[in-house]
């Protein structure tokens, strides 16, 4: 019996010894009274979490799972073009806000534990002469950083972080996992390599062909067709420490494969 229960039931056990010699009707009614006042607090589910492989976590808490990624700032410079909101580093750094040394294979293999289901990277398909473009699709992926602003802990949402160069507006989108996909080819590779760990593009805001996640909307990413720029002014400094947290998101209308 734990101690809130003891401390509830010795509560009810005084009060109705106090009541000795009152009619059976007002010691029933004050007894109701003790019981509704000294019931124990619903348990709430405690968060659990696990490092898996170097710079990512795994939490539990309830039935929500989380997945934490390690980065840093690599990128704000008001006005410049981005790709990406996260990538690998040596590869992106010049368009992407964050930088990880975690594996893009490792970030998807989370998820899955997590319950995020993946679907297709862009899709181009050639329709009567015509490219047609097929949306990024998969589980929508809640998106979150966390950092440390004058020894206090702060999350906000990654959209924030992300603004639309020609409406100055944020990021409205979010980002599915849409999970890269694997290429091999029989001459030279004994295993299927997984593309996003090579490209770097791991959360996108410019369409990916190898992307591990992406915004499920039509985002070229040529030059001219760029859209997306760091919002500097909250973002902080470059090589500040952040954690990327990543948890499904169930949507009544998931984007299909």
């Amino acid at each position: 019996m734990n101690k809130q229960r003891i401390i509830s039931v010795v509560a009810l056990v005084a009060g109705m010894v106090g009541l000795a010699g009152c009619d059976t009707g007002e010691t029933s009614r004050r007894e109701e009274q003790y019981q509704t006042s000294f019931a124990p607090a619903p348990s709430q589910p405690t968060a659990k979490k696990t490092k898996i492989a170097d710079g990512i976590w795994f939490e539990v808490e309830g039935k929500t799972r989380r997945v934490y990624v390690e980065a840093k700032v690599c990128f704000r410079e008001q006005g410049f073009l981005l790709e990406c909101l996260l990538c690998k580093n040596d590869t992106k750094e010049h368009e992407s806000i964050l930088v990880t040394k975690t594996k893009a294979s490792q970030i998807h293999t989370a998820l899955l534990a997590a319950g995020a289901v993946p679907g297709k990277p862009v899709q181009y398909k050639e329709v009567k002469d015509k490219i047609e473009v097929i949306p990024p699709t998969g589980t929508r992926i809640k998106v979150t950083i966390e950092y440390e602003k004058d020894g206090k802990k702060v999350r906000v949402p990654a959209e924030d972080w992300v603004v639309d160069l020609k409406s100055k507006k944020k990021l409205v989108h979010g980002w599915v996992f849409c999970g890269s996909r694997f290429y091999q080819d029989p001459a030279v590779d004994k295993v299927p390599r997984y593309l996003a760990d090579e490209d770097g593009g791991y959360i996108c805001v410019a369409n990916l062909p190898t992307a591990l996640m992406d915004i499920p909307v039509n985002s070229p990413r040529d030059n001219e067709s760029l859209e997306y720029g760091p919002n500097s002014k909250l973002i902080p400094p470059v090589g500040t420490k952040v954690l990327v947290i990543l948890e499904p998101v169930s949507d009544k209308n998931p984007t299909k494969k």
